[in-house]
């Protein structure tokens, strides 16, 4: 949510708030009840307890609150130009130190089975794959492929697109081959089936 529109929220809050404690104090006012008073004052206060409501008979003794439940620090939420205020955010200077992993390398996703397929993969290939099913409509391919450096993607079962429709009349399922593969925003795309030659 923007800044503008937690702005927005907060007036909007703060205008009804105001609305329901002018009328809560009018009604107050009007039959002098020390229960109608009370709730004015927990109505022009979010944050103060709730007030004790008079035996209405429908829930009876019933009806208990959850005790763990406390009232939200709303004012907290805001500074004094009505800003929103990130308490968990910590200044760059006050961070803690954090030990940093080293860099993990694309051919190490899974170095021997990278190794192993590498070995019966054919040259140019991203990777090798089982095809699974054919969608001919949709224009995608079901693949179990092995692992995937360029992309540090592990061995898996998963759908792939295709950039041309004609690559799926170039394999049949159960067929086990290579095949070049593009990430192209959050789908991956096959480009190239490749064949031992």
């Amino acid at each position: 949510m923007k800044k503008s529109s937690l702005h927005a929220a907060a007036l909007a809050a703060a205008a009804l708030i105001a609305a329901l404690t002018a009328a809560a104090g009018t009604a107050a006012a009007q039959q002098q009840d020390p229960a109608a008073a009370s709730v004015a004052a927990a109505a022009s206060d979010p944050a103060a307890p709730a007030a004790k409501m008079p035996h209405s008979g429908g829930l009876g003794d019933s009806y208990r609150p959850l005790p763990s439940l406390a009232p939200l620090p709303w004012r907290l939420l805001f500074d004094a130009d009505a800003a929103f205020v990130d308490h968990d955010a910590t200044p760059a200077a006050a961070a803690p130190k954090m030990a940093q992993a080293a860099p993990v390398a694309p051919a190490a996703v899974a170095p021997a089975a990278s190794a192993d397929a590498a070995a019966g993969m054919p040259a140019g290939a991203d990777s090798t794959a089982t095809v699974l099913r054919i969608d001919r409509e949709a224009k995608r391919v079901r693949l179990r492929h092995g692992p995937i450096p360029k992309l540090e993607m592990p061995g898996m079962t998963m759908l792939f697109q295709v950039a041309d429709p004609a690559l799926l009349d170039q394999v049949s399922e159960g067929e086990t081959l290579g095949f070049k593969v593009e990430q192209r925003g959050q789908a991956f795309v096959v480009t190239e089936w490749v064949r031992e030659r």
